[in-house]
């Protein structure tokens, strides 16, 4: 698992995070993976955005198979992301089942600045 992985987003933007993700024992990714990706306040929190492979919100690469976690401003709606002067900080997550284990592939901060046209 690779931590630390901080991301700083301006809400209301469109972003993709590409990830690149090296396997050990031997193994490969090869298009069976399935992949989450995870947006929380805080461990043990609800969830706030999910985003899963193959269906809604991670696309992944026709030849190398690595996910690019796919977010736009309608992931960020205010009931749910209120404005802020300051910056709120949540805690993201992309986990990928391969042959039925799970394994975390990254974790790490998720700074949301607050957009100034709203």
């Amino acid at each position: 698992m690779t931590e630390d992985q901080g991301v700083t987003h301006v809400r209301g933007d469109d972003l993709q995070i590409p990830v690149t993700v090296t396997l050990d024992e031997s193994r490969t990714l090869d298009g069976t993976e399935t992949w989450k990706w995870e947006l929380k306040r805080e461990i043990g929190a609800p969830v706030s955005i999910s985003k899963t492979s193959p269906s809604t919100g991670i696309t992944v690469d026709g030849s190398s198979y690595q996910p690019t976690i796919v977010l736009t401003g309608a992931d960020f709606p205010t009931s749910s992301f209120p404005t802020s002067i300051s910056n709120q900080v949540y805690i993201h997550e992309l986990q990928m089942t391969k042959s039925s284990k799970v394994e975390t592939i990254l974790r790490g901060q998720f700074i949301l600045k607050s957009d100034v046209v709203i």
